[in-house]
């Protein structure tokens, strides 16, 4: 079985492989070749393998939407909710989000809640706060990927600036658990006002073998 992707929302982008048309490239040599005295155009990075089979790695993650992101100034907080009336009355914190044993303090961020989607269990929120400004992006499809295999994330060229993508290792297991809530999820965080539009591309996974992680590097002494 190879990587298998699923659409848990009939919203979902499923990632797709980039590919490099070289004879674009080629046409373009010739007719310099052919037209021009001096100028030329065969140094191009399409005209070189390594850069292809680099750009060509992978899959590309396009955004499921249009939205303008801005960014999450949180605090990490434990408060009782007895106390929430006087800890907004005293601070500028509008928004309390539950993450595990204690609370995301935000200001008003409404892009978080304005892309709500419909689950079988109600409305939920596409964008989670996750800590240090970054928000867990849910982006409606599950992976499954083969055993001894990881899932590597990672930004794209073409991710847009001010948005950073967190970079991570997925493992079965981790994928799996996505998979039985809303599928996968990008961490990213925005650095400054950015805008996005449907299938514009965000982010690229790697399927990596377990090996390429186990794998050491050994030095050879120089030979006299």
């Amino acid at each position: 079985m190879g990587l298998v992707f699923n659409a848990k929302y009939d919203w979902a982008l499923f990632p797709e492989k980039r590919r490099i048309d070289r004879r674009t490239a080629s046409t373009d040599a010739d007719l310099y070749a052919n037209n021009f005295r001096w100028v030329r155009k065969t140094r191009t990075a399409s005209a070189c393998w390594p850069w292809r089979l680099a750009q060509e790695l992978g899959w590309v993650v396009r955004s499921p939407v249009d939205i303008v992101m801005t960014p999450v100034h949180d605090v990490e907080i434990n408060c009782p909710p007895d106390d929430f009336d006087l800890l907004t009355r005293a601070t500028t914190i509008s928004e309390l989000w539950r993450r595990d044993d204690t609370f995301l303090a935000l200001e008003t961020n409404r892009w978080l809640r304005l892309y709500d989607i419909r689950t079988p269990d109600g409305w939920e929120a596409m964008f989670v706060p996750n800590g240090e400004g970054t928000v867990e992006w849910h982006l409606g499809w599950a992976a499954e990927i083969p055993d001894g295999y990881y899932l590597l994330v990672l930004p794209d060229p073409e991710t847009p600036p001010g948005l950073e993508v967190i970079m991570g290792v997925l493992d079965a297991k981790t994928l799996k658990k996505l998979n039985e809530k809303h599928g996968m999820a990008l961490a990213v965080r925005p650095t400054q006002n950015v805008r996005l539009t449907r299938r514009q591309v965000i982010a690229r996974i790697i399927l990596l073998h377990a090996d390429s992680l186990k794998l050491s590097a050994t030095d050879r002494p120089e030979q006299p």
